[in-house]
């Protein structure tokens, strides 16, 4: 669906001071919310490839007991279990059918979290398995789906303790009918651009997630140029000035701000913001209750003028989730389909294949709760039926070299790999019998803990003539063992390579330092601490000597 038919969709009638259980009401269980742990939060669809559910939690410390995301069926079904144990340093991922299934452990450690910062869980459901993230990053293993995605039916938070919490929550989102809101996901600096202008009695609704700490975070009603502010509501909670200012922005800069105090934000908990437009001024709400002052209009300005929502800001796990237009005019408009557009090309170079054709429903587009059009999107037809020539089977080219090792130590693999091309298959011939890659072990020595690194100042300015003119660095073992002091070396770095290799002077323990002796021209240059051993070069940071009269 593109947008202006998405959009169209989200019309509603909003009458005065009902407004914020109105679009609550309709909105409801469509977009972040707050949760808590042992209760079973119903899906309100079938989950499907591409279906997101997240969760946020507060972290308390190392002796917080394990607490765990699931996607739960009837009974004791557990599709999914995401069980965090951080005093062991473990994740574990493992169903319930009666029984547990075999468990998968990828790597994972108590670091990850940080005491009394919010998380955030994401599950990713896939054809055949669920990948799941961590704080945005994914984990190194996923999870088979070993039960139907059919069978799921809710979404449970379990376990923690001594101040542990789970927050909030997000699941994918049932398809609502259409009338008086229609939510969307977004994403923090995601411009989400509007089909046609705003009108009086319209609203915007944005939800998120708060983190305490958080830098300041705003809602944006924008122009055509990104640097046209109608409305900025900007939140800028402690250690910030602990208020809500709202201003808007032109070519002349900012203007006139209105400040009121911030309402109450919860570290983990979701929040909602809502924009009426109302004739010449705008109304805030921040849960339900109105912030301030109304905001006026400024001069130059039309709600028309307004292109797009801006979510922007935040930090410490501060996000925005989720965005939603709820339209004031129900006129209903039924959809028509555009004319058919040029075929598309044939599926098949021979032997018969097909080509189709597709039409859009934008002429016009539903809106308001119209209905969709009637009739098929798209026509097809075959085509190339004549006959297809002799089939070619592919062969292998030749090995290509071994690829660089993928570590410089402690055991890593490299590569070789063929190619299908000697001949490709064509006509229909059979691909390539045999591996087209091979894989071996490589650089299985013992790694080397090591700290090497330049000491400041990392640019140093000599006068010609001077003999102060002193680059150090420290190179010493990260467990406290003694180096090899013959295997440093300082080196000038000339196109990327390390020339003019000299034995450095002791400057304290664990410090070497390259004694220029009398500042000359030639002096000037970049240069780095080399430590060679079992025949690998550590190489440190540089320090630049400029040379000056």
């Amino acid at each position: 669906m593109n947008r202006r038919s998405m959009f169209a969709l989200l019309c509603g009638i909003l009458v005065g001071g009902a407004l914020a259980g109105v679009v609550r009401d309709n909105l409801k269980d469509a977009h972040v919310f707050n949760a808590q742990a042992t209760v079973g939060y119903p899906l309100h669809k079938k989950l499907e490839v591409g279906d997101v559910i997240k969760a946020w939690g507060v972290y308390k410390d190392h002796t917080t007991a394990k607490f765990s995301v699931n996607i739960k069926g009837s009974g004791s079904l557990n599709l999914l279990h995401v069980d965090f144990r951080p005093y062991k340093d473990v994740v574990v991922l493992n169903n319930y059918n009666g029984r547990w299934i075999k468990e998968v452990r990828p790597a994972f450690s108590r670091n990850n979290f940080a005491a009394n910062k919010i998380f955030e869980v994401k599950i990713v459901v896939l054809e055949n398995r669920y990948e799941i993230f961590f704080n945005g990053k994914k984990l190194s293993l996923d999870f088979p789906v070993r039960d139907s995605r059919d069978s799921a039916t809710n979404v449970a938070l379990h376990g923690g303790s001594n101040g542990f919490q789970w927050t909030a929550l997000q699941l994918p989102k049932a398809q609502p009918p259409a009338g008086k809101g229609f939510p969307f996901a977004t994403a923090t600096a995601k411009k989400n651009f509007l089909p046609y202008s705003l009108s009086v009695g319209d609203v915007i609704t944005a939800w998120g997630v708060y983190a305490t700490g958080s830098a300041k975070f705003n809602l944006n009603l924008m122009m055509e140029n990104d640097a046209y502010f109608m409305i900025h509501v900007d939140f800028r909670p402690p250690p910030h000035e602990n208020k809500v200012v709202l201003n808007s922005k032109k070519q002349n800069g900012w203007e006139t701000e209105l400040r009121t105090p911030l309402p109450t934000f919860v570290n983990g908990r979701a929040f909602e913001v809502q924009v009426k437009c109302l004739d010449g001024e705008f109304e805030i709400y921040q849960n339900g209750k109105v912030l301030g002052s109304r905001f006026p209009y400024r001069s130059g300005f039309a709600l028309e003028d307004v292109k797009f929502v801006w979510l922007l800001g935040g930090s410490e796990g501060m996000v925005w989730t989720d965005l939603a237009l709820t339209l004031a005019k129900a006129n209903r408009v039924d959809g028509g389909y555009s004319a058919f557009g040029a075929w598309s090309d044939c599926s098949a170079d021979c032997g018969g294949g097909t080509q189709t054709r597709f039409r859009t429903c934008t002429n016009p587009a539903p809106a308001n709760g119209g209905a969709d059009c009637v009739g098929d999107s798209s026509e097809t037809r075959g085509c190339n039926t004549q006959a297809c020539p002799r089939p070619v089977n592919g062969g292998y080219g030749d090995w290509s070299d071994w690829s660089e090792c993928t570590v410089e130590c402690g055991g890593g693999t490299q590569t070789k790999t063929r190619t299908c091309t000697n001949p490709a298959p064509a006509n229909g011939g059979k691909d390539c019998v045999g591996d087209s890659s091979k894989t071996r072990e490589c650089n299985r020595g013992k790694c080397v803990e090591l700290i090497i690194k330049a000491n400041d100042p990392t640019v140093l300015d000599c006068p010609i003539g001077k003999w102060q003119c002193r680059p150090i660095f420290t190179v010493k073992r990260t467990k406290g063992e003694e180096i090899n002091e013959d295997a440093v070396k300082i080196c000038r770095l000339v196109n990327g390579k390390s020339e003019d290799c000299v034995e450095p002077k002791k400057a304290g323990k664990e410090k070497f330092l390259l004694k220029l002796g009398k500042v000359e021209a030639s002096h000037a240059g970049v240069y780095m601490a080399v430590y060679t051993e079992d025949g690998v070069e550590y190489k440190s940071d540089t320090i630049t000597v400029n040379v000056i009269s």
